[in-house]
């Protein structure tokens, strides 16, 4: 029943690991790629931790080590989100630029197509 549920979670923190890894290349900003990285990493890394925390027995030194691992990880990893966003903006980098960017270049090929061509 125990190594079923550190299974269990073990697997699940692979999954949102690994799914949480291609989801951020859909991510259309600079902002919400790093938002979604934060919170996937806590909570895949959450998930992995707590399934090798349920595979120790009788090992409290190792599960301490564990938990510590466990905090760090749940502290570190919002804030560097936090500062990354804060020395992307304090460098200038707009929250909607690359949606801009983008609409401008759909803009700039619907006005290509609709022009008479010269030949």
């Amino acid at each position: 029943m125990l190594d079923g549920a550190s299974w269990l979670l073990l697997s699940l923190g692979s999954a949102v690991l690994v799914l949480s890894a291609g989801a951020i290349l859909r991510m259309p900003t600079f902002y919400t790629r790093i938002h979604a990285a934060a919170v996937n990493e806590t909570l895949g890394a959450g998930l992995v931790l707590g399934g090798l925390l349920l595979q120790v027995e009788g090992r409290w030194d190792v599960a301490a080590k564990l938990v510590l691992v466990l905090f760090f990880l749940i502290l570190t990893g919002p804030l560097a989100a936090h500062a990354l966003a804060q020395a992307a903006r304090a460098a200038g980098v707009e929250t909607g630029q690359y949606q801009r960017q983008l609409e401008e270049q759909q803009r700039d090929a619907s006005r290509k197509e609709g022009e008479p061509s010269s030949t």
